[in-house]
């Protein structure tokens, strides 16, 4: 099943992710296997898939054309590693929901520690 992660910079959608840093903390990743430009950005302006052990797919991650939001696979628990590592290195606040979690969007504070604690806020079936 596909699971998908949204990451926001703010609770309501207002806000937009600084282009540069996004680029710059997804390719300092341990698992990124590449991050590349969308030719023509209709949906998503930069990608990246990120390498995993416990899922035959790599971990599929998008930012936004409107920079708005990113997306992040969480078929497996890669995708809620990058979640959380993505979190510790913005500068920012950082929100997140899912398609189970909604309408529930929570602040991914330092109180979310664990790719459990994540994978239980967010309701991610595993």
């Amino acid at each position: 099943m596909d699971q998908k992660i949204f990451l926001m910079p703010s609770s309501i959608g207002t806000d937009i992710f600084d282009k540069n840093l996004v680029v710059e903390i997804m390719a300092s990743m341990p698992w990124l296997d590449r991050g590349f430009e969308v030719a023509s950005p209709d949906e998503y302006c930069y990608r990246w898939l990120f390498r995993t052990e416990d899922a035959i797919w790599p971990v599929d991650s998008a930012l936004s054309a409107d920079l708005t939001y990113i997306t992040i696979d969480s078929h497996c628990s890669r995708g809620l590693e990058v979640a959380l590592r993505f979190r510790d290195m913005y500068n920012g606040r950082v929100f997140a929901f899912s398609e189970e979690s909604l309408p529930d969007i929570i602040h991914l504070d330092e109180s979310v520690q664990t790719v459990s604690q994540l994978e239980n806020c967010l309701r991610i079936r595993s």
